[in-house]
């Protein structure tokens, strides 16, 4: 097959790529933004909320990172999502209509067992990769423009989340619960079915290899190294671990408390349309101040903002002023440093190393998260946050 036409299919499949992504973030918004509230609102305290995270760290751990090393191993990330397609739909199921100790786990395991951004995200950029192959395009700084040739697909992920959240928020307001995560499961059923059809061609694409390099490329050996630049990768943990912590602390349970603060379903669902929607201008300015300076900068920006909002949450929004939460959600950590993020695993991780890259990131980052759990749980238990002073009457009791 000619170049041209391996180019005509790598420009649908990018099509059908995008569409895949604006649905998947559609979908997942169902679950992502609403389930701390289902969980709370069947007497699920903040407490034990946070002893579930610290589950999903040790699932991601052992079994995401696993998988990601096996999708590097066979060069092969679309079977993956595919089989995350019914995994996710069926933990989904499983917390719908019954919420205990043995429903929530399997949910917990089921959702978190594949890493789908990390390999969605590692499919995005092979493509790029693949395109630039084709064209032969390459330029001293392409390696940067990559960051931002990937939001321009990522993005559409935070078209769908946006356009999602607050369907999501009325149908669970009008209709319930159950009704919206039967939808949910049913979603990704259908989604399944759409990526088997764009799966199709996409082997003959991966397999394009480069047959010449431009000497003045500063691009990676491929080697059978897993880190190129391990100092930098040390610097990027530490930066990434002091936000997460800030981030499990307040923003992972800030849809339970705009609930507790008077908030409904459907104002949960517009702070999550916005919190979207600024996630297309910021996405394009990492990807830009990525490409122009260093990667760097979009992280420190992400650390800041979140700090912003962990002291908005704490001191300033009270019932009185409960629409702070929508202004904050410009200050968007995600939209500022995924870009930025995704780029930085793709240069300092070794060819056919990316997704395992992505997951080691993810799982090193969460053991902070695993810190940020701790503390939360300790926090929740002694203030009474969220429910929390109901296990501790349990306890008491006993």
């Amino acid at each position: 097959m000619s170049s041209s036409d391996l180019l005509e299919i790598i420009r649908k499949k990018t099509i059908h790529l995008k569409i895949f992504t604006f649905f998947n973030y559609f979908i997942s918004v169902f679950y992502m933004v609403f389930i701390l509230i289902w969980l709370n609102q069947n007497k699920v305290s903040v407490a034990e909320i946070f002893g579930y995270n610290l589950a999903i760290v040790i699932i991601i751990a052992i079994f995401s990172n696993t998988f990601s090393h096996i999708s590097d191993k066979m060069n092969n990330r679309l079977i993956f999502i595919q089989i995350s397609n019914f995994t996710y739909a069926i933990g989904v199921l499983f917390i719908a209509f019954k919420v205990n100790f043995i429903t929530i786990m399997i949910y917990v395991f089921l959702t978190n067992l594949l890493s789908r951004e990390t390999f969605i995200t590692a499919l995005i950029y092979e493509v790029i990769e693949k395109r630039e192959i084709l064209t032969k395009v390459e330029t001293t700084n392409f390696e940067k423009k990559k960051a931002k040739e990937y939001a321009k697909i990522r993005i559409m992920g935070s078209l769908g989340w946006a356009t999602g959240a607050p369907i999501a928020g009325y149908l669970m307001e009008m209709y319930g619960f159950p009704f919206a995560f039967l939808l949910c499961a049913l979603g990704y059923i259908i989604l399944a079915f759409y990526f088997y059809i764009l799966a199709k061609d996409f082997k003959q694409i991966l397999n394009i290899e480069r047959k010449e390099t431009n000497s003045n490329i500063k691009s990676l050996a491929a080697n059978n190294k897993i880190l190129h630049r391990k100092y930098e990768f040390l610097g990027l943990l530490i930066i990434a671990g002091i936000f997460e912590i800030g981030l499990v602390l307040a923003v992972s349970i800030k849809t339970i408390y705009a609930i507790e603060l008077g908030g409904s379903l459907v104002f949960v669902g517009i702070l999550a349309c916005l919190w979207a929607s600024f996630e297309v201008p910021l996405f394009y300015l990492s990807s830009k101040i990525t490409e122009k300076y260093n990667y760097i900068y979009p992280l420190m920006l992400g650390v800041i903002f979140i700090l912003i909002k962990n002291l908005f949450y704490i001191y300033i929004i009270t019932p009185d002023s409960i629409f702070l939460f929508l202004l904050l959600e410009i200050l968007n950590q995600f939209g500022i440093m995924w870009p930025a993020l995704t780029y930085a695993i793709n240069q300092i991780f070794g060819k056919q190393k990316k997704a395992l890259g992505t997951s080691i990131y993810i799982s090193i980052v969460v053991s902070a998260g695993f810190v940020g759990n701790l503390l939360g749980m300790n926090l929740a238990f002694l203030y009474n946050i969220g429910g929390s002073y109901k296990v501790i009457l349990k306890v008491e009791k006993h």
